[in-house]
């Protein structure tokens, strides 16, 4: 979405934010220039020192408060959330990509009991999930496994939708099903009973159709046909699936796809999957 205000730094140590851009954006805070400060703080084992004065560190330059997210927060304590719940400083947890670097994540469980507001994300490509799905998928079974289910699946849902988007001080356009908000809507097949329970447990191969700003832009060629939009096919996890042609401004998909390869080659690198089938993930 275009006119997104927020900043997004990857940390506190004078190497990820100069002096500059720290006055820069407390300056556009205070000027309500910018309604979020994303920042890479405690990123790391409890036992990491380094991690764990980078919160010490934060609120020495001014920036807790409720316009600031802390990413990953894994060495972060119960003081440090206490601290954040009074400021208003929301969390945003990556279980996968902690669990893969670190054998540990973020303390939610003490986060969610002293009431601070958690969002989920996916990481980076190398150690986070490949999607939301995925990563939902994933902190669905943290859960259960090493918190004792703290978090409901719908617990899980808002975190992904509505949380981050009242976290970002766009909730008045995405994060929930409202008039006069975008249809940003996905449709899946599943247990219509269970609804998130469902989402929870989504494969790529259970999304049948996804809508951006109320045009449709991927999904089976049924629901796609439905539209009467030019398509273009794309097979996923064994299945002929379509994406509209006219939404995409890079050119076809297979263009970008042949682009992307001949540049990557360069590098001996090649791309990554598009999907995790269900033959793949747990």
């Amino acid at each position: 979405m275009s006119g997104e205000r927020a900043e997004n730094t990857l940390g506190v140590a004078p190497r990820d934010l100069k002096q500059s851009d720290l006055r820069r954006i407390s300056d556009e805070i205070t000027a309500n220039k910018i309604d979020l400060l994303l920042i890479h703080v405690a990123e790391g084992s409890p036992a990491d020192t380094e991690s764990t004065v980078e919160f010490r560190a934060l609120k020495g330059l001014g920036f807790l408060g409720p316009h600031t997210a802390i990413i990953h927060g894994a060495a972060l304590g119960s003081d440090d959330f206490r601290e954040m719940r009074t400021s208003g400083t929301a969390l945003i947890w990556l279980p996968r990509s902690n669990m893969e670097l670190y054998g540990s994540t973020a303390n939610v469980a003490e986060a969610w009991l002293q009431g601070v507001t958690i969002a989920i994300a996916p990481d980076w490509s190398p150690t986070g999930s490949i999607n939301t799905f995925a990563e939902l998928r994933y902190a669905s079974q943290l859960s259960h496994n090493q918190f004792f289910s703290l978090f409901s699946d719908r617990d899980l849902f808002e975190m992904a939708t509505a949380i981050p988007a009242r976290v970002a001080g766009i909730d008045d356009k995405v994060g929930s099903l409202r008039q006069e908000l975008y249809a940003d809507l996905f449709v899946l097949m599943g247990e219509g009973a269970q609804p998130y329970t469902t989402l929870a447990h989504a494969k790529p191969e259970d999304v049948h159709l996804v809508l951006v700003g109320g045009v449709p832009i991927y999904g089976s060629e049924k629901l796609m046909g439905a539209f009467q939009v030019k398509t273009e096919p794309l097979e996923i996890c064994g299945k002929k699936m379509s994406l509209n042609s006219d939404a995409l401004t890079a050119g076809s998909f297979a263009d970008v796809s042949a682009r992307l390869k001949a540049d990557l080659s360069g590098y001996q690198l090649e791309l990554g999957p598009l999907e995790e089938c269900a033959k793949s993930v747990p």
